[in-house]
């Protein structure tokens, strides 16, 4: 029994040991060094802060692309309607010319209808004048 608390008496003698050495270690170490265990921390948190950053500039890339596909779903239907108000004015043109060209047609028709009309009349009645 004894021998057991001799061990555990040695064994905290060692970590009393090796932490005073840790403790004189860091009291003696140089002003350089310890701007340079600084500096190395500042950049570790630095490092951290670009991850963050990064990870915060992903997500935000993701929301961009989804307004981005919405927006051109939005154009893409735009699109849709302007096409079929343009097949619509396309069918409409096409049925005013035919009836512009009816209507031509129709004019030439009664224009040679009355001219027959009074080429007939002139026949049997040399002597009456049209306006």
């Amino acid at each position: 029994e004894m021998g057991t608390k001799d061990q555990q008496i040695v064994g905290l003698l060692k970590q009393l040991h090796a932490q005073t050495i840790r403790v004189v270690q860091a009291k003696s170490r140089s002003p350089a060094e310890r701007l340079m265990e600084d500096t190395i921390s500042a950049m570790k948190d630095k490092e951290i802060g670009l991850q963050k950053t990064i990870a915060e500039m992903r997500v935000g890339m993701m929301a961009q692309k989804s307004v981005i596909a919405l927006r051109e779903k939005k154009v893409t239907k735009l699109e849709n309607k302007v096409q079929k108000f343009d097949t619509g004015l396309n069918y409409y043109r096409v049925l005013v010319s035919q009836l512009l060209k009816k209507s031509k047609d129709q004019k030439k028709r009664h224009k040679k209808e009355v001219e027959s009309l009074k080429k007939k009349l002139r026949e049997k009645e040399p002597n009456l004048e049209f306006e």
